[in-house]
């Protein structure tokens, strides 16, 4: 089975388990914490994705960092899946998380990118459209890319619209130097 299908599964369990106690929000800032203090902490991180470390080291580790600053729920998932030796898919799990909330509470991750920081008004058009367009809340995610020249790209999940300067020009000299 691979990874994704397993963190799917994984993901949809804690989810489902966080329904019956209204606790998804916690949850949700739970992996969000969790993943951050992973990101901010090598020796955290190559402690958690070690298959040297023992499955019981790694459980008093995560008792000792989120006991009483998580639900409780979320710090026996983790338990769990540390002794399923499932714990180097914590990042997997988390994506699988979000898009699955996502999902349910119908809100759609973009990736905004421009030649210069866009003026709010102007976010505010291309948000509004957006969602309209797509009939989700948009959540957008702004990068600032000199190197596209002018214009805009927007990426939703695999789909990329690129209406970028750089491109234009790239596609221009093509036609011209095939003409």
């Amino acid at each position: 089975m691979t990874e994704q299908k397993v963190s799917y599964r994984y993901a949809k369990a804690i989810i489902d388990a966080a329904k019956n106690d209204n606790l998804i929000e916690e949850i949700r800032n739970n992996f969000e914490a969790l993943i951050s203090m992973i990101n901010q902490s090598k020796d955290l991180k190559n402690l958690i994705m070690s298959p040297l470390v023992q499955v019981n080291k790694k459980k008093m580790i995560f008792e000792e960092l989120l006991k009483g600053k998580t639900s409780t729920l979320f710090l026996n998932f983790l338990l769990l899946i540390t002794e399923k030796r499932r714990e180097n898919l914590i990042f997997v799990i988390n994506d699988e998380f979000h898009k699955i909330y996502n999902a349910s509470h119908n809100i759609l991750p973009i990736t905004i990118t421009t030649a210069n920081a866009l003026e709010s008004n102007l976010s505010n058009i291309i948000i509004t459209k957006l969602n309209a367009w797509t009939g989700k809340n948009v959540v957008p995610t702004y990068v600032v890319d000199k190197s596209i020249k002018g214009g805009i790209k927007v990426k939703i999940e695999d789909w990329v619209y690129d209406a970028s300067l750089k491109t234009k020009l790239q596609s221009l000299y093509s036609k011209l130097a095939n003409a």
